[in-house]
């Protein structure tokens, strides 16, 4: 197999011939079984068998870099090591018979990522986990070495009976902090709120707590202010925010972008074998023939089914040739409700699964789009409290946390109707997003967001006890209020 040319889902399992470091001239048979990460032409990150044992393969095969990835590897390795960083052991390494270099790393069972362990609404398992993080960032960076793209999924959890171990991964990703004590601090400040920004946005509340954990266990002096690491960390937000909604318009390991003359589709890879293009070719269909949630002039939204799975379909109507002048040369309501919906997600709001956008188009005119997503079988918060007149204490959290995160995020909706709000068990999840709009000024954002509450406060005659509740609730949201 040319790893080179492989792009994405290879067939697996693959087998390649290897030599080790230790018996560089004895060939042997390294067994690829399931494909863990995939960088095309650059590196191949596999579970895999190696002389009877099940191992970590990571494969080098960059025809012009696989020598410095390799060798970049085994360092960080030995950085990881001297500074007693727990990481798995280094089992072998070596070449490529087919061009490259790899290293095995031993397989631990049993192991998750610390991102799964992370949950949208703050519990006292995800904070535990953030607890423990933060003081091994700390020790990496008293060690004097920093991991340069810092995320959630370098770091492994194992749970043994009642204890569980932190693990560190990547060690390609590992360099030194500067000699220069002042960009040294800068270095490390900039690690740190990049590895903050990525947990949801409602966890800010906990940052205080979290840089305190931090600087208890380093070694150097006070990390910036609180309010600079905070603008370091909406910086990061942001630009994982643009670097995401780019992804999500091209392929890649995550997402297939097809266009012609006809149509653009966009969806997730998962969703992307030959019964799901049925799905997606027979669109109009399905609307036309499946269970109706919303009939309307402007947009239709039916539940179908795909694969035992409930599925929602969005199509945005064009009602008549005047509406299609006012729309053709805009991105359409469904594009940007995919774009809105991978925007809650960096964000850490819930949001049903986005599957697909699909356009129609005449070139680059556009027609009526659908928007495809999971089905979320959730009570929406209109059914729920015209059948009880109390809003339940867990119930008010969760709107606090939803209405903070938006604050925090200068997020209004557009048209924040009880019904477009979904009571889950994680929390709430928000629907109809095609209005949804992230404001650059204070000022737009504050206007537009009242605006959103006293279209949330309609749903409730004022005199009601849900309706006294939750305007309570508004009155104590942060430099928040409404008129």
């Amino acid at each position: 197999m040319q790893l080179q040319q492989i792009t994405h889902d290879p067939p697996v399992p693959f087998q390649l011939e290897i030599a080790t470091q230790s018996q560089a001239d004895i060939t042997n048979t390294l067994e690829c079984l399931e494909i863990l990460r995939l960088l095309p032409g650059r590196r191949i990150v596999c579970r895999a068998t190696f002389q009877g044992q099940t191992v970590i393969a990571k494969l080098f095969i960059h025809p012009g870099k696989s020598a410095a990835d390799h060798e970049q590897e085994l360092t960080g390795y030995k950085h990881f090591i001297s500074a007693k960083i727990i990481t798995p052991t280094l089992l072998f390494s070596g070449s490529l018979k087919s061009a490259g270099f790899f290293v095995l790393y031993e397989y631990i069972a049993s192991t998750t990522s610390l991102e799964s362990h992370i949950a949208l609404k703050p519990n006292q398992s995800s904070i535990a986990y953030i607890r423990e993080l933060m003081p091994l960032i700390a020790k990496m960076h008293n060690a004097h070495i920093q991991q340069i793209d810092l995320h959630l999924n370098n770091f492994l959890v194992q749970h043994h009976k009642k204890e569980k171990q932190l693990y560190a991964i990547d060690c390609g990703d590992i360099s030194l902090l500067s000699q220069s004590e002042d960009t040294r601090l800068l270095q490390i400040n900039k690690n740190i709120a990049c590895i903050l920004s990525q947990l949801p946005i409602i966890y800010d509340q906990f940052l205080y707590d979290f840089l305190k954990l931090y600087q208890q266990k380093s070694i150097f002096k006070p990390i910036a202010s609180h309010e600079a690491i905070c603008d370091q960390i909406n910086q990061w937000r942001k630009w994982r925010i643009r670097k995401y909604l780019k992804k999500a318009t091209r392929s890649c390991s995550e997402f297939i972008h097809e266009q012609n003359w006809h149509e653009l589709r966009i969806y997730k890879r998962e969703y992307a074998d030959q019964e799901w293009q049925s799905f997606y070719n027979h669109l109009d269909e399905l609307v036309e023939n499946s269970p109706r949630l919303k009939d309307g002039n402007s947009a239709t939204v039916a539940l179908a089914e795909c694969q035992g799975q409930k599925i929602v379909i969005k199509r945005y109507n064009i009602k008549d040739f005047r509406h299609w002048l006012s729309r053709f040369w805009r991105p359409s309501r469904g594009w940007k409700t995919w774009q809105n919906a991978h925007q809650l997600i960096v964000l850490g709001i819930k949001t049903p699964e986005p599957i697909a956008i699909i356009e129609h188009r005449l070139g680059w005119l556009r027609h009526k789009a659908f928007y495809v997503s999971r089905y979320d079988p959730a009570e929406d918060a209109l059914s729920r409290y015209t059948k009880t007149d109390k809003v339940t204490a867990v119930q008010i959290e969760d709107f606090r946390q939803l209405f903070t995160a938006m604050i925090h995020s200068h997020l209004s909706h557009g048209d924040l109707k009880a019904n477009n709000i979904l009571l889950t068990e994680g929390g709430l999840s928000i629907i109809d997003l095609d209005a949804m709009k992230t404001h650059t000024s204070s000022r737009c954002f504050e206007k537009a967001f009242k605006r959103d509450l006293r279209r949330f406060m309609q749903n409730w005659a004022f005199e009601s006890k849900v309706h006294k509740q939750l305007a309570q609730l508004l009155k104590e949201l942060p430099n928040n209020s409404i008129s």
